[in-house]
């Protein structure tokens, strides 16, 4: 997480210094280092959480301007310069604002002074868990909905397609995989890939977030978007392999991936990372893509890729300029943690210049909701 931190006197500054060494973030003097407008300006743009030491009417004038949803924005905490209260401002859940809050109280002694209902309440928070377990809400209009059921006192249905270890909360009902057999598809991706490991309908005839009476849904596949009534959770597990011309541009990189990814059935929102071979790693379109996008880029040397085992797209025109048979299926097993090509869900497919593959990293997922 990168921590951002502005004060405005010099003991406020003192406690910025101290926060910033405990959470491995950077420490501003406003008026000294920047202005107020320039770091805000930036800091929104580029972190994942800003904190204030000050007042909190600085904090709201200034993040005003920039806030866009729940979503995209970053945590934004004030603690005033004595150190006596530190408050989530912004982001709570989805961005993790409450926990950092909760941490930052117990390095310094001050007081958390937490607001939303749910933490009030101890209940389960389902767009805390979902930040916690790594995966992204599709809708988060429908967060409030399902918060309300629970604070109601009533029960709320979670259908997943991958076992979720731990104790149930109070006012929760899972609903898995209804069978072995197909949890032990749905755990690694595979029924999502039509042509492949079987077709999406059987998947989704199979699998437990076919639930009519689900209130929330974990799952890595597209499901009927009129089907507007069920919270979609969705965990960044699916890597994508990808090889390209020298000099493709962004817009290509983003189109095959999107393209990828609507031809797999599998929810965009699952892209945890992009990985290739080595000769790529200064590739611009590629780069331009997973900034924009806030992805990793990670590559492999060719010796690394061929150490895979398999049977996988050849091209002998690929290898001869690299070295390696097939480029984005290896790299995409690979980044998923894999060794061998089980952890295949798309196989190589080419667009306009850019070869793209997608694999599923295992993923389990428990009812931590807090940190």
């Amino acid at each position: 997480m990168q921590v951002r931190i502005i004060s405005f006197t010099d003991r406020g500054q003192q406690l910025a210094e101290s926060l910033a060494d405990r959470l491995c973030g950077t420490a501003t003097r406003c008026g000294r280092d920047c202005s107020l407008g320039e770091w805000v300006r930036d800091a929104f743009d580029s972190a994942d959480a800003l904190i204030y030491v000050g007042a909190v009417g600085i904090c709201v004038r200034t993040i005003a301007p920039y806030i866009k949803s729940k979503t995209r924005d970053p945590a934004v905490i004030v603690i005033d310069e004595t150190g006596r209260y530190v408050i989530p401002v912004l982001s709570g859940h989805l961005g993790g604002a409450n926990d950092l809050a909760r941490r930052i109280a117990r390095l310094t002694g001050a007081e958390p002074v937490i607001t939303t209902a749910t933490d009030l309440a101890h209940a389960f928070s389902v767009d805390a868990w979902a930040r916690i377990q790594g995966c992204v809400v599709e809708n988060p209009g429908r967060i409030k909905a399902v918060s309300s059921k629970i604070l109601s006192g009533d029960d709320i249905v979670i259908a997943s397609d991958f076992p979720i270890s731990g104790e149930v909360p109070e006012n929760v009902i899972v609903r898995e995989c209804r069978d072995a057999e197909s949890r032990n598809t749905c755990i690694r991706g595979r029924n999502c890939c039509p042509g492949m490991y079987g077709s999406i309908d059987e998947y989704d005839e199979r699998s437990a977030c076919a639930a009519e009476d689900a209130d929330a849904a974990l799952t890595i596949c597209r499901r009927d978007t009129e089907n507007v009534q069920v919270l979609r959770i969705v965990p960044r597990v699916v890597c994508a392999g990808v090889g390209c011309r020298r000099g493709i541009p962004a817009r290509n990189v983003e189109n095959a991936i999107r393209t990828a990814f609507e031809e797999a059935h599998i929810s965009e929102n699952a892209l945890c990372g992009v990985f290739s071979i080595d000769i790529k790693a200064n590739e611009e379109g590629l780069r331009e893509f997973c900034e924009s996008r806030r992805l990793s880029l990670v590559t492999f040397s060719a010796e690394d890729l061929m150490s895979v085992t398999g049977t996988f797209t050849q091209s002998a025109f690929v290898k001869e300029i690299t070295g390696v048979d097939n480029v984005c299926e290896r790299s995409a097993v690979l980044g998923a943690g894999s060794d061998c090509e089980d952890s295949l869900i798309f196989r190589k497919h080419v667009y306009d210049g850019v070869t793209v593959a997608l694999a599923v990293r295992t993923f389990a997922p428990d009812f931590r909701w807090t940190e």
